[in-house]
């Protein structure tokens, strides 16, 4: 089974230069469940635009080359999320006992469960201290 790790064709095709439209989340980089970051990976992506999009705020309309350093900073943590879960994939899909199977998979599920949810609310916390 080959999985394509990350496909940022339609971030990295035709003239994108001018373009005012870009992408985040699965959107952009479609990640298996395994590592339970998908949810974490969009809040990471729509923070980091919403961050460099109020940096030039004072332009009142959509500046193309900040949604271009939005999508390469974006593709850079898309690929380790992505590698990791692609990882993780096929670790656990090469174990043939179905009982350690089923503890590798509850284990992580329970981490990307917490790492989903503890990771937004820290940050929320620590933004309002």
């Amino acid at each position: 089974m080959t999985l394509d790790a990350l496909d940022v064709t339609a971030l990295t095709t035709g003239n994108r230069a001018l373009s005012r439209v870009t992408i985040l989340g699965d959107a952009a980089h479609k990640t298996t469940t395994h590592t339970g970051m998908g949810a974490t990976a969009a809040l990471q992506d729509a923070e980091h635009l919403a961050t460099l999009l109020k940096s030039y705020a004072s332009s009142l309309k959509l500046n193309p080359p900040v949604l271009r350093e939005y999508e390469a900073g974006m593709i850079k943590r898309a690929r380790e999320v992505v590698s990791g879960a692609t990882g993780m994939t096929a670790r656990l899909h090469t174990v043939h006992s179905p009982t350690k199977l089923a503890v590798i998979e509850w284990i992580m599920w329970t981490v990307g469960w917490v790492a989903t949810v503890v990771s937004p609310i820290f940050r929320l916390i620590k933004s309002r201290v």
